[in-house]
């Protein structure tokens, strides 16, 4: 066989290459809309004091629900005890079914006694009305250095079913 004989098999190789990738991204996206398990969409939240930022992955409870569905705000942090930082949300968040359990260093979690949510920067027991919210996937260094107001945004961040 000839190059130019060739040519046509090349060519139809290459745009078949590219249709079957187009395809697989398009049904990542359409099962991350979908809630099927080809693509996932994490639950991230970035918290920011202008300085230092941090990112928290957050699980699927329904605490972490109606926090991320109050973004964006804005809160004025403080120091509580000698291992988080505390912060008043826009609103109380749902605890049905939440997860009350102990809070490790880069933990975020709901206090529903008070209100609050706080942001570990050393290890927290497990305490009644204490919900697990997620972890630090970047920056959790810097938690304990948080000060004054800080920004609260959703981060978008597509776990895809390409890898």
């Amino acid at each position: 066989m000839g190059v130019e004989e060739m040519r046509p098999v090349w060519i139809i190789g290459i745009v078949l290459a590219i249709v079957i990738i187009i395809a697989a991204f398009v049904i990542a996206v359409n099962d991350s809309k979908s809630g099927n398990g080809g693509g996932a969409e994490t639950l991230r939240v970035e918290a920011s004091d202008g300085t230092r930022t941090i990112v928290f992955e957050l699980n699927d409870s329904p605490a972490s629900k109606s926090f991320v569905g109050m973004m964006p705000f804005s809160a004025t942090v403080s120091d509580y005890s000698t291992n988080e930082k505390v912060f008043d949300p826009p609103a109380r968040l749902s605890t049905s079914d939440g997860i009350q359990e102990a809070c490790p260093a880069g933990s975020i979690a709901y206090f529903s006694p008070w209100g609050n949510v706080a942001m570990y920067y050393g290890d927290a027991p497990p305490y009644a009305g204490l919900y697990l919210m997620g972890h630090a996937v970047e920056g959790g260094e810097h938690i304990g250095s948080l000060a004054g107001t800080v920004d609260f945004k959703r981060v978008r961040c597509l776990i895809s079913a390409i890898r």
